[in-house]
């Protein structure tokens, strides 16, 4: 069986040597942690620099620093730049529950995220970046990270005239501040990029609970919350190189890559569309073969043409479920498909082409022409068992999965909110029931990990987000079971 192509944009276009000639080059500001992680999917020809003023970090990123890596500590900053003096009410961080949290309990935000709980020295060394760049004549800027909680503004003004060169531009940017053009606040920032020729396509806002009522807290870390006032914001500025053009095919391929690894393939297809003529005599990977991977990489795992074309046959696939009154249903559209049914000893039901479309839901990968679905990383079957099914059955999946070498992968039968045991991790994986199970509509949760990332595959040809694929199930009688059980 041949898994599914799923690799992004950028790792495809890597393997083909598209950057070879122009390694894709990132300033990362405020790195504690390592570079920023996408960029990762560009080695080996990544060529990146990491900044950051913690000392103890930075030396622990500069001992395990991989080729082509490189970290500083030095502060990040246009000395001409002063910040605003805070203001005198407290601001909306102080009053949220994440403030509280550190004051209850003497927590250190700053020295527990950025500098593994160790104490937190600063240097003093400053650093300008279109002085830094200066000196190094062969980087030209693809993609610039900046995340130094205040002193965002200071990264852009520190690149002077070269504001405009990176494509990309991801940075951290806060909703509470004084206006003004030397605020560090997101309206000063979208009006220095936009003035610098970049355009805003991703914001993903963070949010913080009010120390009043508490929420819970969206990490293992008391920072933002589940729900609350938008106080921050990870935003992604770019060049609309769809519309401007004006770059060579390198730097379009790029780009291409920046808007897939930030789930904008949507804007990835644009851009590569826009620009189809000139790309498809400098690609090294056809045009049609990355309009295929970004397909696979969305929700309805259609290519951009097939999804175009399904947009004018079939616009109801586009939309969210219909409700289930009969009065909101439009006319038109199908009646629901049954789930198929389940028996003990019956034959298998085909999971992929064969089965009805309610048979697949969310987390599965588009087929493959032998009808195998892969989870990424869980996947839910709705079935109907014909009849009780007793304790100690065993369900049985025909499947086959990339992975770490045996014993370190592990796949997970839930049914009905119960954990089944595995008994056998062959080509068919067993699960035994622990109790009986009624008959009727079943919902069967089928998980697989560790979900292997590209850096630990190791040897392996298959570098790639890796996963389980599935073609059938079946039940059959565990051992030992009477005829009439």
């Amino acid at each position: 069986m041949t898994a599914p192509d799923n690799r992004t944009l950028a790792r495809a276009l890597t393997e083909a040597g598209a950057f070879r000639d122009a390694p894709f080059t990132v300033i990362d500001v405020g790195c504690s942690g390592g570079i920023f992680p996408p960029a990762e999917e560009f080695s080996p020809g990544l060529r990146a620099v990491g900044f950051d003023a913690i000392v103890e970090e930075v030396a622990q990123l500069k001992a395990s620093a991989p080729p082509g890596i490189e970290y500083e500590c030095a502060l990040v900053e246009d000395p001409d730049w002063e910040r605003p003096a805070l203001r005198k009410s407290p601001g909306v961080m102080n009053r949220s529950s994440a403030g509280l949290y550190e004051r209850l309990h003497g927590f250190d935000y700053n020295q527990e995220a950025f500098n593994r709980g160790r104490p937190i020295t600063l240097t003093h060394h400053r650093v300008r970046l279109d002085e830094w760049l200066a000196a190094r004549a062969d980087w030209t800027v693809d993609l610039l990270k900046v995340d130094t909680d205040g002193n965002d503004l200071g990264v852009l003004r520190s690149l002077g005239e070269r504001l405009g060169e990176p494509l990309a531009i991801h940075i951290e940017v806060n909703f509470d501040g004084d206006v003004g053009p030397d605020s560090n606040a997101f309206s000063t920032i979208f009006d220095t990029l936009v003035a610098a020729g970049f355009r805003l396509f991703s914001l993903a806002p963070t949010r913080y609970a009010k120390a009043t009522l508490p929420l819970p807290f969206e990490w293992n870390m008391p920072a933002q919350t589940i729900r609350g006032q938008v106080m921050q914001g990870d935003a992604l500025f770019c060049r609309d190189l769809a519309v401007e053009g004006g770059d060579s095919p390198e730097r379009l391929l790029k780009l291409a890559c920046i808007f897939d690894l930030l789930d904008l393939q949507d804007c990835a297809a644009e851009l590569l569309d826009s620009h189809a003529d000139v790309l498809a005599t400098s690609s090294p990977v056809q045009l049609s073969a990355l309009m295929d991977l970004l397909g696979h990489r969305t929700e309805l795992g259609l290519t951009p043409a097939a999804a175009r074309q399904a947009l004018a046959d079939d616009p109801t696939m586009f939309f969210p479920a219909p409700a289930t009154s009969d009065e909101s249903v439009p006319a038109e559209l199908p009646p629901a498909t049954s789930a198929p049914t389940l028996s003990m000893d019956g034959g298998p039901i085909s999971v992929g082409t064969q089965g009805p479309p309610t048979l697949l839901r969310d987390g599965w990968w588009p087929p493959e022409p032998d009808g195998a679905w892969t989870s990424s990383p869980s996947a839910t079957i709705e079935v109907v068992l014909a009849d009780e099914i007793p304790p100690g059955a065993i369900v049985e999946l025909d499947a086959w999965r990339l992975s770490p070498p045996e014993g370190e992968a592990r796949t997970v039968l839930v049914v009905n909110g119960t954990c089944l045991e595995p008994v056998d991790a062959g080509k068919v994986v067993s699960f035994a029931t622990p109790t009986s199970l009624p008959p009727g509509p079943t919902q069967l949760v089928i998980a697989s990990w560790p979900m292997v990332c590209p850096a630990d595959v190791g040897d392996s040809d298959d570098e790639r987000l890796l996963g389980l694929f599935v073609s059938s199930l079946a039940i059959r009688r565990g051992p030992g079971a009477r005829p009439n059980d």
